[in-house]
């Protein structure tokens, strides 16, 4: 089975993996990272190393009073806020980014009527099942996010969004009424194979 290797996200997640003091739990861009899981545990590991040596609550706390202090000197700057939209834009780009690496190999997957996507993309999985079953595909991701990851409606329906936006630009789906289809290219594929295997 075709699945995203560990190590390849690894090697293109973001600067701030493995940061204790970047990673959430609960924030809508950490979980639609597809370093999220391999991030957590890292973060982990790296914060209890941390705490063997310092004291990190007060290491914390000195570095949020010091951020805070350089935004204040930098008013101008921070105060230019992204609209969600641009947020979810910049997310979107960015999970391109570490997957288009893996194009071939995904579509090859998804031709052969496999899901590709292993548990540091969970919200691809989910899209792609709700693709294949049918079905209004942005509500089904949505309803999955708030119940397997208890996100709140509005970010589970921002992680429906990205997910969906994710798939299309790597020509795994296709806009359609349901929301997303799977590319005709991929459909044919799978459906020439299993002519082939009927034939032989």
């Amino acid at each position: 089975m075709t699945t995203v290797a560990l190590g390849s996200i690894e090697a293109r997640a973001p600067k701030c993996f493995g940061s204790p003091t970047s990673f959430a739990f609960e924030s809508s861009v950490c979980n639609t990272c597809i370093a999220f899981k391999a991030c957590a545990d890292a973060s982990m590991v790296r914060l209890e190393k941390i705490k063997a040596k310092f004291p990190v609550q007060s290491i914390l706390d000195r570095h949020v009073r010091q951020r805070n202090k350089l935004f204040a000197d930098q008013a101008p700057v921070v105060k230019v806020a992204l609209s969600s939209k641009e947020r979810m834009k910049i997310r979107i780009r960015h999970e391109v980014e570490a997957l288009k690496g893996d194009r071939a190999n995904l579509h090859a997957a998804v031709a052969a009527g496999r899901n590709p996507f292993n548990s540091n993309a969970p919200h691809l999985r989910s899209a792609l099942d709700a693709i294949r079953a049918g079905g209004e595909v942005q509500a089904s991701v949505r309803d999955w996010a708030m119940k397997d990851i208890r996100m709140s409606r509005d970010k589970a329906s921002d992680v429906a969004m990205i997910a969906i936006a994710t798939l299309k630009c790597l020509g795994i789906a296709v806009a359609s009424p349901n929301g997303a289809a799977l590319s005709p290219a991929l459909v044919r594929h799978t459906e020439s194979t299993q002519t082939q295997g009927v034939t032989a």
